[in-house]
């Protein structure tokens, strides 16, 4: 016999406590559609487009993560086509990860202050993203710069509670 249709289908990554809490008072099938990446990509270029304010141009630097490069490819790229059809500058675009560069974040890089770093990519290769921008931020804002404080947008594999926890000071 074939299991029952599904009771509930997701159209999106919801929390996995959803699942549970569901089979376990009904027993019954739940399918999860997750939605393609292009999707993934307009509502991303959406919410950075739409919350800058002024007449500047936003400026996006994006992070591939070479340990999970064909998800984090094909994000990146839906992404970058996304931000620059709405007249906003990816400013950077390159990969990290054990594949790629070793250091992830330079000097160099903080003279681009972008507004939005977006990584694309795994909690092992995030992590020291995050690390490193945090420790940037402190150096160009403690050398009496003017304040930059870019918003980190993080892919869904690569968000734990130490990375939710420090979600209001990046």
């Amino acid at each position: 016999k074939l299991p029952d249709w599904p009771s509930i289908i997701l159209p999106m990554a919801t929390a996995s406590d959803l699942v549970k809490n569901h089979n376990q008072k009904q027993n019954r099938p739940i399918l999860r559609i997750v939605p393609p990446n292009y999707v993934q990509a307009e509502l991303m270029a959406e919410k950075i487009v739409d919350s800058k304010t002024g007449s500047n141009q936003v400026k996006v630097a994006i992070f591939r993560d070479s340990s999970n490069y064909k998800y984090s490819s094909d994000l990146a790229g839906a992404l970058r086509k996304q931000i620059e059809s709405k007249n906003a500058a990816v400013i950077f675009d390159g990969s990290i990860g054990p594949e790629g560069s070793g250091e992830y974040i330079t000097e160099s890089f903080a003279i681009l202050r972008p507004d939005y770093i977006v990584f694309l990519g795994m909690l092992d290769t995030g992590i020291p993203l995050v690390r490193q921008i945090e420790a940037m931020k402190e150096l160009e804002n403690a050398n009496g710069k003017s304040p930059w404080n870019p918003v980190i947008l993080l892919s869904d594999g690569s968000v734990d509670k130490e990375i939710e926890g420090r979600s209001e000071s990046t």
